[in-house]
C-alpha cells in the first residue's frame, strides 16, 4: 500500500507541477 501511495503522490505533484509551471515560471529563473 504505501509503494501505491508514493506512486500516488509523485504522480500528483507532477501533475501539479506541470499545470503551475507556467505561473511560477519567473521563480525557476531565480532558482
Amino acid at each position: 500500500m504505501k509503494v501505491i501511495f508514493y506512486q500516488k503522490l509523485i504522480f500528483y505533484s507532477g501533475v501539479v507541477i506541470f499545470f503551475s509551471y507556467p505561473i511560477v515560471n519567473p521563480i525557476w529563473f531565480y532558482l
